[in-house]
């Protein structure tokens, strides 16, 4: 028997919720990974800007910790680390 044949005997409410569970199940992987890609791209940006430029420049840092708002506590933090 197939899944599709299991979740089908369990009739078709059961076998929607089912579904629609998977379906957010992926969706938080989605988004875990675009998270995890946000910080990479960060951590590029913050290593294409020289250090020094960070220190003097305070537009800089604030431009970068604006551009990764959605990570700003983490953004603030690296650059307080940093500079």
């Amino acid at each position: 028997m197939t899944p599709k044949d299991k979740l089908m005997k369990q009739g078709f409410h059961q076998a929607d919720r089912i579904l629609d569970f998977k379906v957010l199940y992926l969706d938080s992987y989605f988004y875990e990974l675009q998270h995890h890609l946000e910080y990479f791209y960060f951590q590029r940006d913050l290593k294409r800007t020289p250090l020094e430029k960070l220190k003097t420049d305070r537009k800089t840092s604030i431009d970068l910790v604006t551009k990764y708002s959605h990570l700003n506590i983490y953004a603030q933090n690296v650059l307080t680390y940093y500079l």
